[in-house]
């Protein structure tokens, strides 16, 4: 048979649904099609017989069920075990393998039921063999399926003899492997004792086959049914060297097994799907240890650089200097293609040594990693090629000056002398689960009436300030400065300046550009910011729009003292912080808006009371970085949620978002939702416009939206009646603006800044005389102007111009 013809023939035989592996006539026709060519599940006799004949004795009496037309059977008669029985329910193959092997005569062949072993007395066989019969058998995960598979193990410990074996050869699919663990560690009436190997097979698969053997032990056995399983593979799926002693492996819970081997078989799929070049492929790996479980031992970019013929190394290995795993040349797609053209290699590996995980020297180090890094070598790649290993001064600029524990993680506070700056330390925040990207990093200044301290660091370079330690309360040597402000957060504040009334309003004084009315000491626009940190974005906010009431919730109740130990944060007179879910407090405002009857709680009656707000600042994010978007968090991007922010709204207010997005299809389904929502037009031609990746359906989002939105409406008129577009019901008819920025592309931070239409006559009439917000037709750089000096700053320390300018209406 050629390939094609060979492939065409097995793709015949599947069945058109899983539940077909269970029916009798499913496997006559199969073995009809088939004819006499044998059909070899998960491995052939020489890769199941190096484990297999192990623990199996030419006297032992063998059943093999579920045999089909495998040569397995025949090829074990001839290395001398004649005592074999194959059972399978197809009388068609039964006939047919009959047929094959009448010159094997001690060899019997018997048509049944592999649940139903009535035909057998207890205690007859000493080795009960199943290779693929079990996972045909729960081909489904159904309550049904799990009992007959329970009937089976039941009929196979009763035909069992004392120190008998079950051999079971399985994917070990989870809910398979769990039903299996689980019966046979739960047993009170007998004692077993379970073995795990792995089948190493020739073919390629992107499943690995496992050789499970369950001993039954006599009775009184010492060993426990709760811890009687030993793995004799590693983390990877690779059987222990034959001189491994496997009796002094530890023996594990039935739960451990069932993660451990869960995990062997998704890294097994991952490395052959990774066996392949596939340039521009960029992923991240992550390895654990029970050091600190719930932190990765190593995380791995794997960047897949070149298929050139120039390129000489397949692959090489990159060590990321500690401290530094959220500098972009190190760990982004960008920045690591560099390194992997300087290091002329197809397939790099960026190996980021997770803190606080203890490491040896470089040499041991090296020798803990080979075996992660050889099992993702390229499958072209030859067994004699030396992978090389690179790294640069690992002597990091940072120092740790504190850690702790939040309901957010473990996280560090780090702390380096700023090279440009006397007397100015950088300090950051960084949680351990995620220690690509830093949470919080602000700029600390001496305190004036401070003598002693840090001086200016050597030129050119950052100094690790060695000698900080943490201050006692009421005694931080140093102060926020508002000068500084990280990249991603400073867009945030920057986009302020696309809402001319909010910098207005936000003073105490007139502002020139946007009007010529004094502004109220008691009145200021309003914010909800969700997500504290380290506190950065909020103290920026209140020194910029000193008449702004601020309003700052973070489910974690730890943040605002770290912020406040560490970083310098304040509330103001106007700013009130909180600990809430920010989505309730989103859910809380909405609610207060329409009148619904709902209790304040955590969230100040300040806020609910405050009526529609001016801006929404949107900074939290998951720490689960396998997310396609992690920032923010799924729950803030439900339709529900999204139609609530746009209510909770004025006109002509505004939302913003900080994002990280490694799916780019899925930045493109929340803008299609956001658009659609605020009714923005995304078709803009403008050259500048940033254009979103990723194809969308829109009419389907439309029609999401619009079920969303009546479903909305319905539940506030079912629990208060009509409600005015005062009160914030739901709509969406006025046009909006929406504008993406990438404030720095040293991170994978995005911002989206959407704003609300404003519908109303007297606005639109203002707008026309005056410069709409939503038309773009004010002088920018005059009101940041005027902003910057109404609040003292000399010049633009913080570079809101440039920021600015990197503000463009999205295209869709």
């Amino acid at each position: 048979l050629t390939f094609s013809s060979r492939t065409a023939l097995v793709m015949s035989l599947l069945p058109q649904d899983h539940s077909e592996f269970r029916s009798k006539q499913y496997w006559d026709e199969f073995f009809q099609k088939r004819g006499n060519v044998a059909f070899e599940w998960y491995g052939d006799f020489t890769e199941v017989s190096a484990h297999l004949l192990k623990s199996v004795t030419h006297s032992d009496n063998v059943l093999v069920i579920g045999c089909g037309n495998s040569d397995f059977s025949s090829d074990f008669y001839d290395k001398g075990y004649q005592n074999v029985t194959n059972l399978d329910f197809s009388e068609l193959v039964i006939q047919e393998m009959i047929s094959k092997n009448l010159s094997r005569d001690k060899m019997k062949w018997d048509v049944g039921d592999m649940t139903n072993l009535s035909a057998y007395p207890s205690g007859s066989f000493d080795v009960v063999f199943d290779k693929g019969a079990l996972d045909a058998l729960m081909s489904t995960d159904t309550a049904e399926v799990k009992e007959k598979a329970i009937c089976m193990f039941e009929e196979i410990n009763r035909v069992l003899s004392n120190n008998g074996k079950y051999v079971c050869i399985t994917l070990a699919e989870k809910f398979i492997i769990e039903t299996l663990v689980t019966y046979y560690t739960n047993l009170e009436s007998l004692g077993f004792s379970i073995s795990v190997d792995s089948i190493q097979s020739k073919k390629e698969s992107p499943f690995l086959p496992f050789y499970i053997e369950i001993t039954k032990t006599i009775s009184g056995s010492s060993i426990s049914n709760d811890k009687c399983i030993r793995l004799h593979l590693d983390e990877f799926g690779v059987p222990f060297p034959a001189f491994t002693n496997r009796l002094t492996l530890p023996r594990i819970t039935g739960a451990q097994a069932i993660a451990q081997l869960n995990q062997i078989q998704e890294f097994h799929q991952k490395q052959f799907q990774l066996a392949k070049l596939e340039v521009g492929r960029f992923e991240k790996l992550q390895f654990w240890s029970e050091e600190h479980p719930e932190i990765p031992r190593f995380t791995i970019f794997l960047l897949d650089h070149s298929d050139s013929s120039l390129v000489t190394l397949s692959m090489a290995v990159f060590m990321v200097p500690v401290g530094r795993e959220s500098d972009f040349q190190f760990t982004t797609a960008d920045g690591l293609r560099d390194i992997a053209a300087q290091a002329n290699c197809k397939r790099l590996l960026a190996v980021c040594c997770n803190r606080p995980h203890v490491y040896p020297e470089m040499k041991e180090l090296q020798a803990e990693l080979n075996p992660i890094v050889l099992s993702l070598k390229l499958k072209s790649a030859s067994s004699e090629e030396t992978i090389p290993y690179m790294a640069i001064n690992t002597e990091s600029d940072w120092d740790t000056i504190d850690s702790g524990h939040s309901e957010s993680g473990d996280y560090i506070i780090e702390e380096s002398f700023d090279e440009d700056l006397p007397n100015t330390v950088l300090r950051r925040l960084i949680f351990l689960q995620n220690q690509n990207f830093i949470q919080t990093e602000v700029r600390l200044v001496m305190k004036k009436n401070n003598s002693t301290g840090p001086k200016k660091a050597t030129k050119g370079k950052k100094k690790s300030a060695k000698k900080t330690t943490k201050s006692a309360p009421g005694e931080e040597e140093f102060e926020f400065d508002y000068t500084y402000l990280d990249a991603h957060h400073c867009a945030a504040l920057a986009s302020l300046a696309m809402l001319p009334d909010v910098v207005q309003s936000g003073h105490k004084v007139a502002n020139p550009h946007t009007s010529s009315a004094p502004v109220s000491v008691g009145q200021g626009p309003s914010a909800l910011l969700v997500g504290l940190g380290g506190g950065a974005l909020p103290m920026c906010l209140q020194r910029y729009l000193p008449n702004l009431h601020l309003y700052m919730c973070d489910l974690d109740s730890s943040l605002e003292t770290v912020a406040k130990e560490h970083f310098g944060f304040k509330c103001n007179a106007r700013s009130t912080a909180f600990v809430a879910d920010g989505i309730e407090v989103i859910e809380k405002v909405f609610n207060r808006l329409n009148n619904v009857s709902d209790s304040a709680g955590a969230v100040p009656e300040t806020l609910l009371g405050a009526g529609q707000l001016d801006v929404l600042f949107l900074d939290a994010d998951s720490k689960d970085t396998t997310l396609g978007i992690s920032a923010p968090p799924a729950a803030f991007l439900t339709l529900r949620t999204l139609l609530q922010m746009h209510a909770i709204l004025k006109p002509g207010g505004a939302v913003y978002f900080n994002v990280v997005a490694r799916s780019k299809t899925q930045l493109a389904q929340v803008v299609a939702k956001l658009a659609t929502i605020f009714n923005v037009d995304t078709s803009s031609m403008n050259s500048r416009a940033f254009k979103v990746e990723g194809q969308v359906d829109l009419r389907a989002i439309e029609a999401e939206v619009s079920a969303a939105r009546t479903e909305l409406n319905a539940s506030l008129s079912s629990v208060s009646g009509a409600h005015s577009a005062a009160s914030a019901g739901v709509t969406g008819a006025a046009r909006g603006k929406m504008y993406h920025i990438q404030a720095s592309k040293e991170t994978m931070n995005e911002g989206l800044l959407i704003i609300k239409g404003n519908a109303s006559p007297v606005a639109a009439s203002a707008a026309t005389a005056k410069g709409s917000r939503l038309s773009d037709c004010y002088d920018r750089e005059a009101l940041l102007e005027f902003w910057l000096k109404s609040v003292g700053m000399g010049g633009d320390p913080l570079k809101l111009t440039e920021m600015l300018d990197l503000f463009r209406e999205i295209r869709l």
